[in-house]
């Protein structure tokens, strides 16, 4: 245990790197070794607003070939060797630990509760020998079956097991809220308003995660889904519209999140005919196609907003709208996701007189950071926009998208937030 507190102490430098105040905001995932021109991919990676990418290799040397690429393009890597970190990882951490371009060692993604005695074995030899740059294993989120998938029957149990065998210094999930219409017939899955369904126990596990984090004195990273991915029923997910991804990582950082990840960045030339088909960052020619796009214009207005949540203490997260009948009733804006608890005028602040959501529903998060306390409000529906009523005490600031601050009285007290879009306001 001391080990993970002191890795937590240091921990924020390192994966910011250089810049003051830098959201690590990561791809999944990298280039491999044949790919031509690495170093311009590097570099169009950091120009969609990406920090880090996932990085596979093969050798220790093939491992510093990269960080050394890497470097010169202004980016960072996560190794990641599954193989190799399982069976013994401590030698390729020597080799690389000191290289300025290593970020973390991304040792496993989705392991079933089996995996854990080897995953804890491995992560500590790591540690061993770097005990400042993480050791990342990614869980999947809340997911019918638990038993039938991951061996415990429930996600807390899983979380639970993971935490006592597992000393990662920081905790990483996915789950991809929103799905297309008609796909999923099980009570997990519900429709949303318009042409999207969206997860209803999504909002559920970034409540369990957030408590884990604030338990174990752990930072985490949360997931959001940058393509149009298949499985085996068929188009899954829909091409990912900004609102799409706004609403993603914006929920993930009112709920405390540290860093954000995008799955997928890169794939192979095969998974680009397959399961990536269509609504994917690039096209099978390797040309950027509008999704990465969309990802650079939010990933811009991440940054410019990331002092609000870089570093930040979550004091409550309460959602608004009106409590979910159940089963027989459709999952929409205007419904509270289970799991979740409704805002009540006892959970605003006193310099916030009052917030209301007429039309829908949102997350209500307050944040604290270096002294000063955050209001953010999220519109939950992916294609539709949220009407916020709020009345704000004088000397209440207004925290631009642009990242820059206005004094909210310059506003009216009525916002209309576009779908997944977040509103920010800063205590006097």
């Amino acid at each position: 245990m001391r080990r993970i507190v002191a890795g937590v102490g240091v921990i924020a430098a390192v994966l910011a790197g250089n810049a003051a105040c830098e959201l690590p905001i990561m791809g999944y995932s990298g280039f491999p070794g044949t790919t031509p021109k690495l170093e311009m991919r590097y570099r169009e990676a950091k120009e969609c607003g990406l920090t880090a990418l996932m990085q596979s290799f093969g050798t220790a040397d093939q491992a510093r070939k990269y960080l050394d690429v890497a470097q010169r393009a202004g980016i960072k890597l996560l190794l990641s060797n599954r193989k190799l970190f399982e069976a013994d990882g401590s030698q390729l951490a020597a080799a690389v630990k000191d290289h300025p371009a290593l970020m973390a060692y991304y040792v496993r993604d989705e392991p079933s509760v089996e995996d854990f005695d080897n995953l804890g074995r491995a992560v500590r030899a790591i540690q061993a020998v770097d005990s400042v740059h993480p050791s990342i294993v990614n869980w999947f989120g809340r997911v019918d079956r638990m038993q039938r998938w991951y061996h415990v029957p429930t996600f807390e149990e899983y979380i639970g097991q993971f935490i006592e065998k597992v000393p990662t210094p920081v905790l990483s999930f996915d789950q991809y809220p929103v799905l297309n219409p008609g796909l999923f017939p099980t009570a997990q899955f519900r429709p949303a308003t318009g042409d999207c369904h969206l997860q209803t126990n999504w909002y559920h596990s970034l409540e369990t995660v957030l408590d884990t984090s604030k338990r174990t004195g752990r930072p985490y990273w949360a997931f959001a889904l940058s393509c149009a991915l298949r499985h085996k029923q068929g188009n899954d997910y829909p091409i990912p519209t900004e609102a799409h991804l706004r609403l993603q990582q914006y929920s993930n950082l009112a709920y405390g999140a540290q860093g954000l990840w995008y799955y997928n960045y890169r794939a192979s030339p095969r998974e680009l005919g397959k399961m990536f088909a269509q609504g994917h960052p690039f096209a099978k020619d390797w040309k950027r196609s509008t999704v990465y796009e969309r990802m650079r214009r939010v990933n811009a207005e991440l940054q410019a907003r990331a002092f609000v949540f870089l570093g930040a203490t979550v004091e409550r997260v309460r959602h608004t709208g009106v409590p979910w009948p159940g089963e027989g009733e459709r999952l929409t804006g205007r419904f509270i996701p289970p799991g979740t608890t409704p805002l009540s005028a006892g959970d605003l602040p006193a310099w916030v007189k009052s917030l209301s959501t007429p039309d829908g529903g949102a997350v209500v998060s307050l944040l604290l950071n270096g002294g000063k306390e955050y209001l953010v409000v999220v519109n939950r529906s992916p294609d539709k926009e949220l009407t916020l009523k709020l009345e704000l005490v004088p000397g209440a600031k207004y925290i631009r998208s642009d990242g820059t601050v206005s004094d909210a009285a310059l506003y009216t007290s009525e916002y209309w937030l576009d779908p997944g879009m977040a509103e920010i306001f800063q205590a006097p």
